[in-house]
């Protein structure tokens, strides 16, 4: 169970950040999820327990509002381009801790900052890929995603492969212990040492080695040409670089665009399309309501 830090601004996003936070504990529990407005105990340095926290956990959350950059203290400077901080020094030590997981979480309506618009030390934010949590009637489903994407191991095949490892390694244990404890009964399974004593032996075999089946076939990547159609999205639409919802997200499609369709996935699960006016705001998008847009495979003619 992954252990969950959330990093946010007050000014800036704190009504989603709550919400972010139930759903969080709903699918990890309550142990498993820490944000500030609650879980920090009264007459302690808050600095020196938000560290705490965050090396304790495997994912950090940086919530981003369309405030997030531009919130000033008292002074009117800019808090961000404070080191004391606490959202800047939360950040800078996610950053900095290799094995951590930062997932950018954009929210309303926001977008990634710029490079040039961080401070130095969190401009690697600005390349970790990012998921959207948008209002309603979106919350929902964005974090149904979001929850699915903490909850995916960091690099899968390397889970996949080192599981498989070590189930090979305790059977290789446990032939060999059932082969030590039986062996001298078989002629052909054993030898005798000048000394006399009776050694098991026992012939090797291959282990046949994990190897992780793709989720995405090379064919999906490529979208299958459909007759061309163009359409006012219903609802928004988040649009990715590959038909698959843990691809990086490029962009977000509002309700009411004008988009044209130009292909589809080959399962048919998928819609390839791009802007109707800008040929290069292009990617995959999902959902329901994309179903009257698929096209169906030819029929194959009988005789």
């Amino acid at each position: 169970m992954p252990r969950i830090f959330i990093s946010y601004r007050r000014a800036d996003s704190r009504p989603i950040t709550g919400r972010i936070h139930e759903h969080l504990v709903r699918a990890f529990g309550d142990a498993s999820v820490f944000m500030d407005v609650s879980d920090i105990p009264a007459g302690i340095d808050y600095k020196a327990y938000l560290a705490q926290q965050l090396e304790a956990c495997d994912v950090a959350l940086i919530v981003i509002g369309d405030k997030w950059l531009s919130v000033t203290d008292a002074d009117g400077r800019r808090r961000l381009d404070n080191p004391e901080d606490v959202v800047r020094h939360e950040v800078q030590a996610a950053l900095e801790r290799p094995s951590m997981r930062v997932i950018p979480v954009l929210v309303n309506g926001a977008s990634m900052p710029n490079p040039d618009d961080l401070p130095e030390p969190l401009r690697q934010l600005h390349y970790r890929n990012a998921a959207l949590v948008r209002d309603d009637p979106d919350f929902t489903i964005d974090m149904q995603r979001l929850i699915r994407q903490i909850g995916r191991p960091r690099n899968r095949w390397r889970w996949l492969v080192g599981g498989a490892a070590a189930v090979a390694a305790i059977l290789i244990v446990i032939t060999i212990l059932i082969l030590a404890s039986g062996g001298g009964d078989d002629q052909n399974s054993t030898k005798t040492t000048t000394a006399g004593a009776v050694l098991p032996t026992s012939t090797p075999t291959d282990q046949p080695s994990a190897t992780p089946t793709p989720t995405l076939r090379p064919e999906d990547l490529t979208p299958v040409a459909i007759p061309q159609e163009e359409l006012l999205l219903p609802q928004s639409a988040v649009v990715y670089a590959e038909p698959d919802e843990s691809s990086p997200v490029l962009l977000t499609f509002n309700a009411g665009k004008r988009i044209k369709i130009v292909g589809q996935n080959s399962d048919r699960t998928w819609l390839y399309v791009q802007s109707a006016f800008n040929q290069a705001e292009a990617g995959w998008i999902t959902g329901d309501w994309i179903a009257p847009y698929i096209v169906p495979p030819t029929p194959t003619p009988t005789a």
